[in-house]
């Protein structure tokens, strides 16, 4: 498949499970306001920025290019993202600013 296919629908499927997981989390928390409802959006954009940063990847770097060393580095930038937006979320909630 060419590669412009694959990394859309890896965006694709990436904002599918956000919006999956915003919809999930208003089911459970049917009487939640609008800041726990905003909070919840903000987590779930995190997978798309995620899937974004891989799709600009591989259009600026080609399938070609990208040797297994670079895919090794570019997963653990994603997973080392992950945990700072993650991080960041439990400190804000800690905190008490977000929710």
């Amino acid at each position: 498949m060419n590669r412009w296919v694959k990394s859309a629908a890896y965006l694709g499927a990436m904002c599918f499970l956000s919006l999956l997981i915003v919809f999930t989390a208003v089911m459970v928390n049917e009487n939640a306001d609008f800041q726990v409802i905003f909070f919840y959006i903000r987590i779930a954009m995190y997978p798309i920025g995620i899937a974004a940063f891989h799709f600009y990847l591989k259009i600026k770097l080609g399938e070609g290019e990208m040797t297994p060393e670079i895919k090794y580095r570019v997963r653990r930038l994603q997973i080392v993202l992950v945990i700072l937006f993650v991080a960041f979320e439990i400190i804000q909630v800690m905190r008490g600013s977000s929710l």
